[in-house]
């Protein structure tokens, strides 16, 4: 494994899910956009042929390029990975994104986070019942670092799932995954 510094136990937990995903589905040959050395390293070791893919040279992916127009033929690749990367692009331009992999792959495994919400909690003791505490939603908490939004809502997701043409989707804590 390379450089491991920054990661905490809910990436790990996420990176576990995409392993086991692309584990269920057919196929050898993966292109992993805005790749993560655990996960690709990972893929290889298990003997996928995996090309990596990312806007930014400095992360010296195999393919330095943009997701919304790929430089591959048709279905060149049997799966595309594509975690938490399309909301790091306008709402607007990730049918775009999603078209290009859907072109490129057979199938796609893409996830996107939730915005979370900050709560405020409080312990109230009611005569005659017990105590109940209460979890209030106060406010959302600010996006994550060089995204332009997040799921927000389950019409979110159903929203996504049809932009996508999911055949499956499911969230794990904070990510909701599509796979089609």
């Amino acid at each position: 494994m390379k450089d491991i510094k920054g990661l905490h136990a809910g990436l790990f937990e996420h990176y576990a899910v995409q392993l086991r995903e692309i584990a269920k589905l057919s196929g050898r040959t993966i292109l992993e956009v805005g790749p993560r050395a655990v996960v690709h390293d990972y893929l290889v070791w298990s003997g996928y042929e995996v090309t990596t893919l990312d806007i930014d040279p400095t992360r010296k992916p195999d393919v330095v390029a943009d997701i919304r127009t790929l430089p591959f033929v048709d279905q060149k690749f049997d799966i595309a990975l594509c975690a938490d990367v399309i909301e790091h692009l306008p709402r607007s331009d990730a049918p775009y994104a999603i078209k290009e992999l859907r072109r490129i792959a057979r199938t796609i495994l893409i996830s996107v986070p939730w915005r979370r919400r900050i709560v405020a909690r409080a312990a109230v003791k009611i005569p005659t019942l017990r105590e109940v505490i209460l979890t209030i939603p106060v406010a959302r908490r600010p996006l994550c670092q060089g995204h332009r939004w997040e799921i927000e809502c389950q019409s979110d997701v159903k929203s996504l799932a049809k932009t996508i043409g999911a055949t499956r989707t499911f969230r794990v804590r904070d990510r909701q995954y599509f796979v089609a």
